[in-house]
C-alpha cells in the first residue's frame, strides 16, 4: 500500500467520522424535544436514573455477552422501567438513551472492561501483601 492509497483512506475515514457527528447532532435535537414534550421534569429525572442504571447493570452483569447483546438488555431494562413508571417512549427514543448514556459513561470512566477491572484488583491485593 503506498503512501498515497494510505493518505487517501486517511482522509475518507474523516470525513466519514465527521458526517457521523453531523448526523449525530441532527438527530439527538428531535429525540430530546420529543421526551420533554411528552414527560414532566420528575419523569425526565427518572428516564435519566433508569438510563444509567440500564447502562451499568448490562456492562456489569452481562460483561461477557457482546456489545450488541449488552446494548439490548439495556434497552429492555429501561423500556420495562419506563412502562412500569407509565413514562412514555417511543423505541428509538430509548435507544438513543442508551447509546448516548453508554457513550457519557464511557466518557467519564464509569465503564471498565472486565479484564481491566480484574487488573485493578490484582494490582490492589499485590500492594497489600507488600505492605504487610
Amino acid at each position: 500500500m503506498t503512501a498515497t492509497m494510505i493518505f487517501v483512506i486517511v482522509i475518507i475515514a474523516l470525513v466519514a467520522m465527521f458526517i457521523v457527528k453531523k448526523t449525530y447532532d441532527a438527530n439527538k435535537k428531535p429525540v430530546v424535544d420529543s421526551i420533554k414534550a411528552n414527560t414532566t421534569l420528575e419523569q425526565r429525572q427518572t428516564v435519566f436514573n433508569l438510563g444509567t442504571a440500564a447502562v451499568l447493570l448490562a456492562q456489569n452483569t452481562f460483561g461477557t455477552l457482546t456489545g450488541e447483546e449488552r446494548k439490548q438488555k439495556a434497552i429492555a431494562f429501561l423500556a420495562a422501567g419506563a412502562s412500569k413508571t407509565n413514562i412514555p417512549l417511543a423505541a428509538e427514543d430509548i435507544e438513543t438513551i442508551i447509546d448516548t448514556t453508554y457513550r457519557e459513561a464511557k466518557k467519564l470512566g464509569f465503564l471498565v472492561t472486565l479484564d481491566d477491572f480484574k487488573a485493578t484488583i490484582n494490582e490492589l491485593l499485590t500492594e497489600n501483601k507488600e505492605e504487610k
